[in-house]
């Protein structure tokens, strides 16, 4: 991302584990950035032994995904969970999601998934690039995790959308689009 803005600073957007990635290069590059939309995001797993456990189930679905070998399965599986349940109603998760090989998303998991992610929460008061924080009001974890990690940002909005719960700029794309690009001034 770096590279392809050329040393000009630009606007990030992540959602899940790619707001996880977007806060985390705001916080080591904050000059790249001009503003910062995090979806469905956190900062990770403060506790230690939280996130240890995290890592253990994350490592072990890892590799029962890989036994299994059966991508479609899995993603039926992952998309049953309750922070996905609006999304899978509306059957518009699973098409984007098999284009995941069954070895890439057990990588991802081993190597991205959450317990592995050293936590930033006791660096978020350092940021200074403007933050809008995206949550789905029915994902009350992540919910309840943006509005501690808001209020430990210098400059940084939540907004919440309604009708919606992980996913929610699939669940109710319209009302995501115009939050964030009001919030963007475009």
């Amino acid at each position: 991302m770096l590279a392809a803005a050329d040393g000009e600073p630009f606007d990030l957007l992540g959602y899940s584990l790619g707001g996880r990635v977007a806060l985390t290069l705001a916080l080591t590059e904050p000059a790249s950035l001009k503003r910062l939309v995090l979806i469905g995001a956190t900062p990770g797993i403060a506790d230690a032994t939280a996130r240890a456990a995290r890592k253990e189930r994350d490592d072990a679905l890892a590799a029962e995904i890989e036994t299994e070998d059966d991508l479609d399965a899995f993603l039926a599986r992952w998309l049953r969970q309750p922070m996905f349940a609006t999304l899978a109603r509306r059957n518009t998760a699973m098409a984007s999601r098999q284009t995941n090989t069954v070895h890439g998303l057990a990588a991802s998991l081993r190597t991205l998934g959450v317990g592995n992610q050293e936590p930033s929460w006791d660096r978020l008061g350092q940021l200074s690039t403007p933050t809008l924080a995206l949550v789905g009001i029915g994902d009350t974890r992540f919910t309840a995790t943006n509005l501690a990690m808001v209020a430990d940002l210098g400059d940084a909005t939540l907004s919440l959308v309604p009708g919606a719960r992980h996913a929610c700029h699939l669940e109710q794309p319209s009302l995501s689009a115009r939050l964030v690009l009001d919030w963007l001034g475009a």
